[in-house]
């Protein structure tokens, strides 16, 4: 089970390592969670149509190294829903150092 005992022992050491602000100065955020799946999840509108969820738990690709995993998103006014049909990409991508997450930001920036 992702080299832990058990799912307490997992949840546990996610909450020890949580993220939080790490995005704060990112001009596109528009939510923070920090209760999903014992995880966190931060959320980008990037332009008025296409954003990013990024997600670190224990059930994300990345997080056993510490890094994120993102999804592109598409607004529907206050409501989103993900998106696997950009030029970014057609799945999640994850995997992802924080400089990597926002390079990604700065491509969903340019999506019309």
């Amino acid at each position: 089970m992702f080299g832990f005992k058990n799912y307490e022992e997992m949840y546990d050491c996610f909450k020890k390592n949580k993220k939080g602000n790490i995005f704060k100065d990112v001009d596109c955020l528009i939510s923070y969670d920090d209760n999903i799946n014992g995880g966190e999840r931060w959320v980008f509108k990037c332009n008025e149509n296409y954003g990013a969820s990024v997600i670190f738990s224990a059930f994300s690709y990345g997080s056993e190294e510490g890094l994120f995993e993102l999804a592109v998103i598409k607004f529907d006014g206050d409501n989103y829903h993900l998106t696997y049909e950009t030029e970014i990409t057609d799945d999640v991508v994850g995997y992802l150092a924080k400089e990597e997450v926002i390079e990604i930001l700065e491509k969903i920036k340019k999506i019309s």
